[in-house]
């Protein structure tokens, strides 16, 4: 197995570019976490150059006033028998902006590849925006690829039971906010990993 963590405070200037193969069943698990100010265009490339290889890709966003990202992500299955997941959680508050373009290609010659991009927003105001572009390209038969993408703003029940908790709003958007950009790193089998995560997401919410 292995694991990559990238937080935005540690990435250098406004263009971030990164490729990485995935081999013979190998399980390879990537995290971006993004949460500081300022303008960041991301190209991430995966390939999925052997059988059995596996795939899991995180781009957690915490939005923050003045913060800019553009990202374009690709996962290309070269070969048959692959799996690859890409998760993406957005929570977006101040004037915070997003642009993502995630593209699945999957090669002649690779049947039996299994691959799905799933991403979800939680708006937490009206200023924001965000735009996401999912697309499939897809040659052999015998393949599994989907994608879903959905905006919502925060689930009033879930805030009306943390209030009557005695928890005031803020605390409690923060709660939900933590709990949505969380969601499915259980995936990863690394509880070191998920608990430095989860102590970046934590850091400075609203």
């Amino acid at each position: 197995m292995r694991n990559i963590y990238i937080n935005s405070k540690n990435i250098k200037g406004e263009s971030y570019k990164k490729e990485y193969s995935i081999y013979k069943d190998e399980i390879f698990n990537y995290i971006l976490f993004l949460s500081s100010e300022g303008i960041y265009n991301i190209d991430l490339k995966f390939f999925m150059k052997e059988e059995g290889s596996i795939c899991y890709v995180y781009i957690i966003e915490k939005g923050v006033s003045h913060q800019n990202i553009n990202i374009s992500l690709e996962v290309i299955h070269k070969v048959k028998n692959t799996q690859a997941k890409v998760f993406v959680r957005k929570v977006m508050y101040s004037d915070s902006i997003s642009f993502i373009r995630g593209l699945i290609r999957i090669n002649k010659g690779a049947q039996n590849s299994n691959d799905y991009f799933d991403e979800k927003t939680l708006l937490l105001s009206d200023k924001v925006v965000s735009k996401v572009i999912p697309s499939l390209e897809i040659i052999p038969d015998n393949v599994k690829a989907s994608h879903a993408s959905s905006v919502s703003g925060p689930n009033l029940d879930e805030l009306f039971y943390l209030e009557s908790r005695g928890i005031d709003k803020i605390n409690a958007l923060n709660l939900i906010s933590e709990g949505f950009l969380l969601s499915k790193l259980d995936i990863i089998e690394n509880q070191e990993l998920i608990d430095k995560v989860k102590v970046d997401i934590q850091k400075g919410f609203i």
